[in-house]
């Protein structure tokens, strides 16, 4: 793993033979979003992901040795769009991992939790899962949600060629099905897209909050969006917010990315979930540790 390599962190599984059912790709994420906020906020650390019975349920353990998460700190680090970090650590990201953990989880009726002490490392498990004989999973139908980032409808509006063009083929490998433009004047008439991302600057053509704006009301309905940009992002972080738009900074990592469509994805069936949220970071120093993305 390469994150873990330039983060000094040691991964550790311990193998089983417990099989259980759940959605595979919703749990992929879960778990990788566990992993990546190990591999960030306890950097030097040792990873160990696992499993363990709970009576007649199982859990998937992700444990690191980290510097661990203060008590204080534990009820909020699921919110949406918010920084845990010390003043001196340098680390990017949404805000969004966690976040998502815990709603795939809802959507799955399972739980997430945490246990940790300040100097003690943390563990987060992923609980209520039930397991299934193992020749019964391979033969078991997938979820309703397993393929649904897979058929989302994208449209990427951006007057830079080559990130236009690199944009829409990472989507594309996604499984999301791609309209890619330059011209508000084109993308202007088109409202059949479960997502908008639009560069911010487009020249003469104006901006792409506007372009979003105008998208949403033909649409008649708050399309989930996000604006990419390379400029300043004073006055835009208070412009997206109040619009429910998501607000990327170049360059846009695809991980970040892909929890930005997942927070979309989630939108489109709670008014309530974190697609209604910008995602404007908010920060906050005292303690040490932020959610990941995926």
């Amino acid at each position: 793993h390469d994150a873990s390599q330039g983060r000094n962190t040691a991964i550790r599984h311990v193998p089983t033979q417990l099989w259980a059912r759940a959605d595979p790709a919703l749990l992929h994420t879960m778990v990788q979003n566990l992993v990546s906020n190990a591999i960030k906020y306890a950097p030097g650390a040792r990873v160990l992901v696992g499993v363990r019975r709970h009576g007649p349920t199982l859990s998937i353990v992700v444990a690191d040795t980290g510097p661990g998460i203060a008590e204080r700190d534990q009820g909020r680090i699921f919110d949406e769009f918010v920084q845990i970090r010390r003043p001196d650590e340098d680390v990017d990201g949404l805000g969004l991992g966690l976040s998502i953990v815990r709603r795939l989880a809802e959507m799955q009726n399972l739980t997430v939790a945490v246990a940790s002490k300040p100097g003690r490392g943390a563990r987060f498990s992923i609980n209520g899962l039930l397991p299934v004989p193992a020749r019964n999973e391979v033969h078991a139908p997938s979820m309703r949600h397993e393929h649904r980032l897979m058929r989302m409808r994208v449209l990427v509006v951006d007057d830079d060629r080559t990130i236009r063009d690199s944009t829409a083929r990472l989507l594309s490998r996604w499984g999301c099905s791609v309209q890619a433009t330059s011209r508000i004047a084109q993308a202007d008439t088109l409202t059949e897209f479960d997502f908008l991302l639009c560069d911010e600057y487009l020249g003469e053509d104006g901006s792409g909050v506007d372009l979003i704006l105008r998208i949403r009301e033909r649409a008649g309905r708050l399309i989930p969006a996000a604006i990419v940009t390379g400029g300043r992002l004073d006055g835009l972080v208070a412009v997206c917010q109040s619009h429910s738009i998501s607000l990327l900074a170049k360059p846009v990592r695809p991980r970040q990315l892909r929890s930005v469509l997942i927070a979309g994805l989630l939108g489109q069936d709670s008014p309530s979930s974190v697609a209604t949220l910008a995602a404007a970071v908010r920060v906050d120093t005292p303690s040490v540790r932020n959610s990941a993305e995926t």
